[in-house]
């Protein structure tokens, strides 16, 4: 029996969207992502179960083959920590 039975948040993400759905972006056309800081979304876990969690690296390897623009943004942005930890950017 695994010790991990317990779900937190690790990080999340924003985007803005003009009234059409259409992403704000960077000028090299990637999509700009932003933080929120002091503020606490951890009330967001209580929906997610263990059994519908998915290991992010397997779904940033998928991202990177759809979206090599967006990667090279994040490159110039936060450097060789994207490459090295496999596109995981850990804020700490």
């Amino acid at each position: 029996m695994s010790i991990y039975n317990h779900i937190n948040l690790w990080d999340i993400t924003f985007c803005k969207l003009d009234d059409d759905g259409n992403y704000l972006k960077n000028e090299d056309g990637t999509v700009k992502l932003f933080h929120v800081h002091d503020k606490d979304f951890s009330h967001l876990v209580e929906h997610v179960e263990l059994e519908e969690l998915h290991e992010v690296i397997e779904e940033i390897n998928e991202i990177r083959e759809k979206n090599s623009k967006q990667i090279e943004h994040e490159k110039k942005i936060f450097g060789d920590v994207v490459s090295k930890a496999g596109g995981v950017v850990i804020n700490g």
